[in-house]
């Protein structure tokens, strides 16, 4: 590959010889210089050598009474000679040379390695507040100052790199290790009902109970007490914990429009191209004002040269024109539609609780499709509330 390289540079020669005595002729034009791929083919002299060695042979061509006949010329000295008029060329060539000194001297892409999803996407919208992006002058980033700017934002950190490498900017993050579990603090708290119900099943664990099987309790009432007076007028307080199910009732309502405007394509399309060099988008089309309604369809291409990323990306919007076509459905349609977000909502909480009966009412109301669900279930309504802390420390100081 080198060599091809050189030899492009230096330029060479194709050319092909007729002479009588072939062996001879090469056998002296050996001695001139250097031939390769040379071929013999109906009597003619196939071969390839450089500018300097075709000029040198042209003394011996007379010697031998030869002819000669040029096949190709390549290389850069070929290139420039026919170019040599063309001043643009030049001065193209001078500016994609100053253009690549210059761009090198920023940051192309910036990646950030360790830490889980969550931090790392933090850390990535975060870093252009601190001038770590692409299109930031190299020399601008200062590693450690930066680096301890953002320790101090984020605790969860324990060590931060910013290395460059090339244009691209390489941030490395560790992340403090889990704490063991400890023993937490002794906390206080109630359960009170989530819902409507009657009692069916109890199992207190801990706290004081002030409601008993075949009770019906209200939202939000009192079921254990995690405070008591004692024998001697002490408040006693403690965690509340228990398990109490009871049989509610619960409405699903789903309404849904019989007639609507629906959004579709008509086929027409409008394309708008951006070249983004350091986030700067470039339009590369004329059309800027958009009448009407359209749906986008995006299409990103990161300029890619021998494995590097450049700070360049090509991106393609597709802009599919839509009217609005009034449809109507049937309540075959409305019922299927409803059904399917009744399931949704059901599977959610289908670990929550045991269904006892389940009525469904369908029904038009003023342009729309009423799907109601009247559901009875067994379901655990415990709800904790924890004490407010003035409360906590006054079961500590009655003794």
């Amino acid at each position: 590959m080198l060599v091809k390289l050189l030899r492009f540079i230096r330029g060479y020669v194709e050319f092909e010889v007729l002479v009588a005595d072939y062996g001879e002729f090469l056998k002296t034009a050996s001695y001139i210089g250097k031939f390769y791929n040379v071929k013999q083919c109906k009597g003619k002299i196939l071969a390839t050598t450089s500018i300097a060695t075709f000029k040198k042979i042209t003394p011996l061509l007379r010697k031998f009474g030869a002819k000669r006949r040029i096949i190709n010329k390549t290389g850069v000295p070929f290139i420039i000679n026919r170019n040599k008029k063309r001043i643009g060329v030049y001065i193209g060539f001078v500016l994609m040379l100053l253009f690549l000194f210059v761009i090198t001297r920023f940051v192309w892409t910036v990646d950030v390695l360790g830490g889980n999803v969550e931090i790392k996407n933090e850390i990535i919208n975060s870093l252009s507040n601190y001038g770590v992006k692409p299109g930031a002058v190299i020399s601008s980033i200062d590693n450690r100052i930066i680096g301890n700017k953002i320790l101090s934002s984020y605790p969860e950190i324990s060590f931060i790199s910013i290395n460059v490498v090339g244009c691209r900017a390489i941030v490395e993050i560790k992340l403090i290790d889990e704490l063991p579990d400890v023993d937490k603090p002794e906390t206080y708290g109630n359960i009170i009902a989530s819902k409507n119900g009657k009692i069916k099943y109890m199992e207190v664990y801990d706290g004081f109970s002030l409601v008993e099987v075949g009770d019906y309790v209200f939202e939000g009432e009192l079921l254990v007490s995690g405070t008591k007076e004692d024998y001697f007028g002490r408040l006693i307080a403690v965690n509340s914990d228990a398990e109490i199910y009871a049989e509610t009732e619960t409405i699903y309502k789903f309404k849904l429009p019989i007639r609507e405007e629906v959004p579709k394509r008509t086929g027409a399309v409008k394309i708008k191209r951006y070249l983004t060099i350091f986030g700067i988008n470039i339009p590369l089309h004329l059309h800027f004002i958009d009448k009407g309604n359209y749906d986008y369809e995006v299409e990103n291409k990161e300029l890619n040269v021998f494995g590097v990323t450049l700070p360049i990306r090509y991106t393609e919007i597709r802009m599919n024109e839509l009217i609005l076509e009034s449809v109507q459905y049937t309540d075959e349609e409305l019922y299927e539609k409803c059904k399917k977000l009744y399931d949704s909502e059901l599977k959610e909480k289908e670990d929550k609780f045991e269904i006892l009966n389940e009525e469904i009412n369908t029904y038009n109301e003023e342009g729309y499709y009423c799907y109601e669900v009247e559901l009875k279930t067994n379901e655990n309504i415990a709800k904790y509330v924890a004490f407010e802390l003035e409360i906590q420390k006054n079961s500590t100081q009655i003794e």
